[in-house]
């Protein structure tokens, strides 16, 4: 038999082998032999991940043996320069390695890379943070106009050199950069 759909196109209808289909992958997704086989899959994942963890924690233990055995093998005494040594060379290694991936990022030529890479581009770039803190105290305590262009000259030449240098300091690194996305990726651009 055959039901037509109501509000529906008179074309369109629904036979019973569609609904009995239905029913069917229902009833196969309900039966006890489907159940098993999902059971099944859920306890061979179970087993899987226990073996995971059995290896997990038997690699522990054979890593806290080898540390037992250097331990056993040195007094706590020799034991904390190697380890203050180890760690301060790991530290340093650290601390290179971010400089380069850092250094590794701009242009092998030009004057914009030749600026960036210089310690004095950093030198007078915290240099000017500094001061800008020290004018930021004199502006508060000593400029009365609520907005920049009511202030006295003084105050609008100082506050638009800050802005000057603020902008050739974003302006630089960004010309420096070999690919432009390397900029969305360096913390100290991006702040």
């Amino acid at each position: 038999s055959v039901m037509k759909l109501e509000g529906a196109n008179p074309d369109i209808v629904l036979s019973d082998g569609y609904r009995n289909r239905s029913s069917a992958v229902q009833n196969r997704l309900s039966s006890p032999r489907f159940m098993q086989k999902k059971v099944a899959t859920v306890s061979q994942a179970a087993t899987a991940t226990e073996a995971i963890q059995d290896k997990l924690k038997a690699r522990r233990k054979s890593l806290q043996d080898k540390e037992k055995t250097v331990q056993s093998a040195f007094s706590e005494d020799e034991l904390e320069p190697i380890k203050a040594s180890a760690q301060a060379i790991l530290k340093r290694q650290a601390t290179v390695a971010e400089a380069e991936l850092t250094l590794d990022v701009y242009k092998k030529k030009g004057l914009a890379q030749k600026i960036v890479r210089s310690q004095a581009f950093e030198n007078a770039s915290l240099a000017v943070v500094l001061l800008n803190c020290l004018w930021t105290w004199i502006d508060t305590d000593y400029n009365p106009a609520p907005v920049l262009p009511e202030a006295h000259w003084v105050f609008q030449v100082v506050e638009n050199m800050f802005v000057v240098y603020f902008m050739f300091e974003v302006a630089v690194p960004w010309l420096a950069f070999e690919r432009k996305v390397y900029g969305l990726r360096d913390p100290w651009f991006i702040f």
